[in-house]
């Protein structure tokens, strides 16, 4: 009999680590922003709406970037280093380059509108890591373009003309044509006007720039929207950080209201997903044993 309740155990609890490897709770952290990504994807434009520009930006081996909004790896719209270019050399995390500020831009109707990074102050061309360490190669500008937070239904609707991009106060033009990433088009599914893109060589993009010292801004002219906006110059309220922030934040909170409600649904369809009948199961087994062991000791 003793031997009986002891395989009985062994498959129970057997039966109890697999259960266990079930009953993982879900990163919802992680996963809300992507949902709301999508969910904004999958939306029809808007023509009497509000949508935002954001400076996508990466220069490889120095390794300083902003990501786009999106992004769910700590450095997205939501991130406390959101408003400042990002670093990952030297480090296992991704930290805020001190003393840069990025301007990005409320898409209020047709209109020219400028986005921009500043203070970079050599650390895209000759960064120094915090702890001490350099690039082994030279930096080179990887990627730049002007990331929206407009679904891809618009990608017929929407233009982006008159581009003009300034690297340390040096006009360098714009691309022969100006394409929607396709990786963007397909995942979260929004427009991102690609500017320089070292990943995709075949789209028509801005070549030989070099890694900006200092600055880089970018001036558009966005039409497609059924109302014009007056306001939208392409002139920016002030130069000062404080402004400069103060804009930021902005247009960056009214992004996040945006973008709340799908992530907020997101969460909830997260963690109202997490796998209740393992645990209850799990729960199960062990009463079971509970009894058979006791009805075993009474019949002894």
């Amino acid at each position: 009999m003793r031997k009986s309740i002891r395989k009985m155990v062994a498959v129970a609890a057997a039966g109890l680590m697999v259960l266990s490897s079930f009953a993982v709770v879900p990163n919802t952290a992680s996963a809300a922003s992507t949902k709301a990504a999508k969910k904004i994807g999958k939306q029809k434009f808007d023509e009497a709406g509000t949508y935002h520009a954001y400076v996508n930006f990466q220069c490889t081996e120095s390794w300083v970037y902003r990501n786009p909004w999106y992004s769910d790896d700590g450095t997205g719209l939501k991130s406390k280093i959101w408003n400042q270019l990002n670093g990952a050399l030297g480090s296992e995390e991704a930290y805020a380059i001190e003393g840069t500020t990025v301007t990005d831009a409320e898409l209020k109707g047709n209109g020219t509108y400028t986005i921009k990074i500043e203070g970079i102050n050599g650390q895209a061309a000759s960064p120094q890591a915090p702890d001490g360490s350099t690039p082994a190669n030279e930096p080179t500008f990887s990627i730049l373009s002007i990331s929206t937070d407009i679904p891809k239904d618009a990608k017929d609707k929407v233009q982006f003309s008159d581009v003009h991009v300034t690297v340390d106060d040096v006009d360098k033009g714009a691309p022969s044509e100006i394409t929607w990433r396709e990786d963007d088009l397909n995942d979260p599914g929004i427009l991102n006007a690609v500017l320089v893109d070292s990943y995709h060589e075949e789209t028509p993009q801005l070549t030989g720039m070099m890694v900006p010292n200092d600055s880089v801004v970018i001036t558009f002219t966005v039409s497609g929207f059924n109302y014009d906006n007056p306001d939208a110059t392409g002139e920016t309220e002030s130069d000062a950080s404080s402004d400069t922030n103060s804009d930021t934040s902005s247009a960056t909170s009214d992004s996040s209201s945006a973008t709340s409600s799908a992530s907020s649904n997101a969460s909830a369809e997260d963690s109202s997903s997490f796998p209740i009948w393992p645990v209850a199961a799990g729960v199960a087994v062990v009463v079971v044993i509970v009894v058979v062991v006791v009805v075993t000791r009474k019949k002894k």
